[in-house]
């Protein structure tokens, strides 16, 4: 398809961009009131961003990126990302909390929300994009108008919303052809053609550029080529195999969607080359980009503080123009979204742990937001099986570590190669030994060990063929590198009980003392320590585990076998640090929300040694052809606890017999002894 009028740029919107740009130069030269903060201080702050970023287009426009130097480049980044500082965020119009401060909660709220969404425009304008920056700067001139003018907050939240509205379908459109074609080239050609060996390739991709992305870019630098290869091999075969054990024809795919971390470039390149091996091409996009939650580089309380600034203008004609915009996105990329296999991930881990500020000036959802929210992500998840159905594709994700996490970080990223290249023909092996004794089982019961109150009985599906069928999948390192688990899809009906975790991190997120409560395998109560108010805990599980449901049934049950990465943890003291792909290896895990066969229960998979699988739905999932609004979540969040937490998991049959699998955090079935060893290191080391 031709590039969507998104990324053209006419000699009309050239004008009105003049035309703008005259009118914040005039902004900047209005006296401000020096005994308080007003609105001209605000028209200042957006103005002297605007003129940045509009300073930087005509350079693009002129020189190219190329043609500007390594000190213009840092300059321009360290203006354009002067929030992500955090000492300056706080007197920033982009906090919210100062926001309000100046015009109270209902005008503050829409003003930071304004002021953001032009920072979320500097990427556009690196990569010569110039219509986003243009229609943000133009909402600006129009909420510094309405301030001026004494406007109430009414008045601000309509123009957002009119903002939001007429854009809709322009900014989706081009969304998608980002997303599933290989069209937007700026995040490839760079990975593929810029000098790797040094970092002034790192200011040119439009991020805020993070110590921990030019260590990590120069580390890499420093390892020899073969190196390089022998990761990009295990992340490209990780994403074949997952195929090859779904049973999907890659042949029929043409582009794999390249989703990879900043500074990781050099590994990206050695990906995508094998890749083009195949015969495919790569779509490559930022991390950040895909899953925006750390957009501002090291300011992650900011782009906490953002997090529902979508629900300033959602309403029903909101989501009814989203979902029309949509499937017109995907009408116009369809042959592409066809041929495209599906993401393959690479991960980072190790940042300094965050523990979000719950500031009372950023707004949080009540129940009929939440239900709005839940609406439309259902609604977009559902359009997107229809070009793109699961059962269709398939992904892999890997993750490796960043220099933050400690002085021993190259010790830790060599010991995370090991993790990520265990063999799993090996581990298929030990957790076949596991598999044996848990089908035998009609329920597993899972118990915490000293302060951890974890006591919860998880009911098994019934094989009818023993010879034939089996409840849990035989977890190589596929989809979801490293090796370590076997898992299964619990019945809901029968399945209680308390999952408590002391601390646990979920999705980068600090959760203390996290307690859910299960009845009939839905979530009944949930808390946690994070807060001192019970709202605002309540709140904090809505967004982050919940996923502004009211409840979500338990899509996983499994049992993580790699102590190899568990010693890792432990050893380097990392544990809080490690991403869930390995952590969730680390110990066994409740997910809630779907299945991990979400979209794609009809599809026989088997083990290796030929069962087939056939715990792929529980009762939500089940109404899939009779109510299917309702049969899926669309999220999946994965709980862990860890072995030193863990007194027992044991499987119970029908008539009354129990076998451990686990006995006090030691595994104790016949033929998996080997993944003692490292806990028995481990217990060794902290006797010394």
């Amino acid at each position: 398809m031709n590039k969507p009028d998104y990324y053209i740029w006419t000699e009309y919107e050239a004008e009105r961009l003049e035309l703008a740009l005259g009118r914040m130069t005039e902004i900047l030269s209005e006296d401000s009131d020096v005994t308080s903060v007003t609105y001209v201080d605000f028209g200042k702050e957006a103005a002297a961003q605007a003129l940045c970023m509009a300073k930087l287009a005509a350079d693009i426009a002129k020189k190219g990126l190329n043609g500007l130097t390594e000190e213009e480049l840092r300059a321009y980044n360290s203006k354009l990302y002067l929030c992500a500082d955090k000492d300056v965020y706080e007197t920033s119009f982009m906090n919210p909390a100062y926001a309000v401060s100046v015009f109270g909660k209902a005008k503050g709220r829409i003003v930071s929300a304004v002021f953001s969404e032009l920072i979320s425009k500097v990427t556009y304008v690196y990569c010569g994009i110039c219509r986003p920056f243009l229609y943000s700067a133009e909402l600006v001139l129009e909420i510094y108008s309405l301030l001026e003018s004494g406007a109430d907050a009414n008045a601000l939240k309509r123009a957002l919303f009119y903002h939001r509205h007429d854009y809709c379908e322009e900014r989706i459109i081009a969304g998608s052809y980002r997303l599933y074609t290989p069209g937007f080239r700026h995040f490839y050609d760079i990975t593929m053609n810029a000098d790797l060996t040094k970092t002034a390739y790192l200011y040119t991709l439009g991020c805020p550029v993070t110590d921990d992305m030019v260590r990590i870019s120069s580390f890499l630098a420093t390892l020899p080529e073969k190196d390089i290869d022998s990761m990009a091999e295990t992340f490209v075969n990780g994403y074949v195999e997952g195929f090859e054990v779904t049973g999907t024809d890659f042949s029929k795919k043409k582009y794999v969607q390249v989703v990879t971390g900043y500074g990781f470039e050099r590994i990206t390149r050695a990906a995508i080359r094998r890749i083009e091996e195949l015969g495919k091409e790569a779509i490559v996009l930022p991390f950040e980009e895909v899953y925006g939650d750390n957009w501002l580089g090291e300011n992650r309380q900011a782009a906490y503080d953002h997090r529902n600034d979508m629900l300033l203008t959602l309403n029903k004609r909101m989501i009814e123009t989203t979902v029309r915009a949509t499937k017109k996105a995907f009408d116009n990329v369809a042959e592409c979204m066809r041929a495209v296999g599906g993401p393959a991930v690479q991960e980072i881990f190790g940042e300094p742990d965050f523990d979000p500020v719950n500031k009372p000036e950023v707004l949080s959802a009540d129940a009929k937001m939440s239900r709005l929210k839940v609406e439309l992500n259902s609604r977009l998840f559902m359009l997107r099986e229809q070009y793109l159905p699961s059962e269709e594709r398939s992904f892999t994700i890997i993750s490796y570590p960043v220099p933050s996490i400690g002085p021993k970080f190259k010790d830790i990223f060599k010991a995370t190669i090991r993790v990520n290249t265990l063999s799993s023909a090996h581990y298929k092996k030990i957790h076949q030994c596991i598999i044996d004794v848990l089908d035998k089982a009609s329920y597993v019961t899972v118990k915490g060990s000293g302060e951890n109150k974890t006591d919860i009985r998880v009911m098994l599906h019934e094989l009818t063929d023993s010879a034939k069928q089996t409840n849990f999948e035989n977890c190589a390192a596929d989809v979801n590198i490293p090796v370590g688990e076997v898992f299964t899809s619990p019945v809901l009906k029968g399945t209680d009980g308390v999952l408590h975790v002391s601390k646990v991190y979920l999705e980068g997120k600090l959760f203390k003392d996290l307690r859910i409560t299960f009845k009939d395998g839905r979530i009944a109560e949930s808390s946690c320590a994070n807060f001192p108010t019970e709202k605002e805990n309540a709140d904090y599980i809505n967004e982050n585990i919940l996923d502004f449901h009211e409840t979500l049934p338990i899509g996983e049950f499994a049992i993580g076998t790699n102590t190899t990465a568990y010693e890792m943890g432990i050893k380097y003291d990392i544990q809080s640090k490690l991403q869930i792909l390995i952590a969730e290896k680390t110990g066994p895990h409740f997910a809630v929300g779907d299945t991990c066969y979400s979209h794609a229960e009809d599809k026989a998979v088997y083990n290796p040694d030929g069962k087939e699988i056939i715990a792929r739905e529980n009762e939500v999932s089940a109404l899939r052809k009779t109510d299917p609004e309702n049969a899926y979540m669309n999220c999946h969040t994965d709980i862990t606890i860890p072995y030193d937490e863990l007194e027992s998991i044991t499987a119970h049959t029908a008539d009354g017999k129990s076998y451990d699998i686990i006995r006090n955090g030691r595994f104790v079935v016949p033929g998996t002894e080997e993944l003692n060893i490292p806990l028995e290191r481990l217990e060794k080391a902290k006797k010394k």
